[in-house]
């Protein structure tokens, strides 16, 4: 019908990436604005903020987080402040609620991720960079660990999208193509 419902605005801050559970329950947004990058976690049918979960390293450019089926855990994307360490990205789980990090791991030396996805089982969580490198990797969403890395594009990943079945992995690029990538883990 076309009718919209204002769920979440701020003046000043800026949304780059938002994402629905996979029951559509839930609605992650990556924002940037005067008190740094964050992610809220939404409640959609009563349109509160559940969460709120400060991230390092993003701006209006880059910054991606995903929910996990059950709404529980978040992904998302940062980068590592340390000294020599400025673009190194990373990837972080958390349970959304309480915050509390289940995992974090080195995503690669680059300025930011583009681009995220979860499979719909929630086994696997892809993510995508390129303003160095054009490389998609493949996680266990479990623990963090990287399974294997996708090579192909030559610009900058901006979406990556699972099919139904979790089978097809679609990758967008500034390349200007648009790459299938079937049974992305064996």
């Amino acid at each position: 019908a076309g009718r919209e419902n204002i769920i979440w605005q701020a003046p000043g801050s800026w949304i780059r990436d938002i994402s629905f559970s996979l029951d559509g329950s839930r609605l992650s947004a990556f924002t940037v604005g005067t008190n740094g990058p964050s992610v809220l976690v939404i409640d959609v049918a009563r349109g509160l903020i559940v969460s709120t979960n400060a991230t390092v390293g993003a701006n209006a450019h880059s910054g991606v987080a995903s929910l996990s089926a059950d709404g529980q855990r978040l992904f998302l994307s940062g980068r590592d402040n340390r000294e020599n360490q400025v673009r190194q990205i990373t990837l972080q789980c958390l349970h959304h609620e309480t915050g509390q990090e289940i995992w974090k791991t080195d995503a690669g030396p680059d300025r930011a991720i583009t681009a995220m996805a979860l499979s719909p089982d929630d086994k696997f969580l892809v993510t995508a960079n390129g303003y160095e490198e054009s490389i998609i990797r493949v996680w266990e969403a479990e623990s963090g660990k990287l399974l294997t890395k996708l090579e192909g594009h030559t610009g900058w990943v901006g979406e990556l999208a699972f099919s139904r079945d979790g089978q097809l992995l679609a990758s967008a690029s500034t390349d200007q193509s648009i790459r299938l990538w079937i049974s992305v883990v064996v």
